[in-house]
Parts: structure tokens; sequence; C-alpha cells
């Protein structure tokens, strides 16, 4: 190649997102029958006798709406609710973009890339480990959003501590 055309090819950015991955492997599971009933066993038992907190009264209203016992704070759903309300999760669906072209689907053999989420923690360029700030995580979605195999960043890559939560 000559020297302009290498330089050519360098400096023009290819902004095309990357296809989603289709899975062509079969799965591989980790755990036996038996062993995801104790799992599914034990989760329903702590749903049903724990509990689980909400603290937003139109999630607690929605829970009561579905059929939960709702006492205070806790709900506590019975495993034949969980059931019916998993029956109703697609096995896939298509993630929207702006630009239709760029819809990908999710689920099912049908992966994508997003940056990973909520690190407590960042080691910046000096080498330093420090708590994040909102100025960090605004960067990283700029970086994700600058490459194209990050499918999506609709989520935290860091957890700022920099701001108080209301």
């Amino acid at each position: 190649m000559t020297e302009t055309l290498t330089r050519t090819l360098r400096s023009t950015r290819d902004l095309r997102m990357l296809p989603g991955l289709t899975r062509g492997i079969p799965l591989c599971e980790v755990t036996d029958g038996a062993q995801v009933e104790r799992i599914d066993a034990a989760s329903m038992d702590i749903l049903e006798n724990v509990g689980v907190m909400f603290r937003d009264p139109v999630a607690l209203a929605d829970w009561k709406t579905a059929g939960a016992r709702v006492e205070g704070e806790m709900v506590y759903p019975d495993r034949g609710l969980i059931r019916d309300l998993i029956a109703t999760i697609p096995t896939d669906f298509t993630y929207s973009a702006r630009n239709p072209a760029d819809n990908l689907r999710l689920g099912g053999p049908h992966s994508l890339f997003v940056p990973m989420t909520g690190a407590p923690y960042l080691r910046d360029l000096d080498d330093v480990r420090r708590i994040p700030t909102l100025d960090d995580l605004a960067m990283f979605h700029k970086l994700a959003h600058m490459e194209p195999s990050q499918h999506s960043s609709a989520h935290h890559i860091v957890e700022p501590c920099d701001h108080p939560i209301s």
C-alpha cells in the first residue's frame, strides 16, 4: 500500500454499527435439571416468605393489582403469580435504534454488545483507583457511542458518587 492510501484508511472512520451476534453453537447447560429446580424452589421461597421491599407507591399498587400480597412496603408474590408474569416475557425482541437500519434482535440465539455496568471504582490514566464521578459517566458514554462494536450504552457504565441521590 502506498503511504497516502494507508493514511487515508487510518483517518477515515467507518461509523456503521457492527451487526448483532447470532449464536451458531448449542447452549451449554452448566447445571442439571435437579439443580435448576432447587435454585427455583429456594428463590420462590424467598419471594413468598421473605418478600421484597418496594419504596415506591406506584410499584406497590402495581404489585397489588397483579395479585401479590402487599403489607406496607413489603411485597410477597406467590410462585404462581411469578410464573404467570414470566410467561408473558417474549423469548426475543427487536432492540429499536433511532435509525431502523440499526435495529437488532435480542434474546434466543441473538446477542449484542454493551459496556459493563455499574463499576464502583475506576482506575485513571495515572493508575490511581478512585470513585467515579458524573463527568466520568458522561465520558464513558461518549466513548461507547464512538465505538461501532458497542450496540448500546443505555445504562450506568460506572456508578457516579459525587452527587447526592434523592
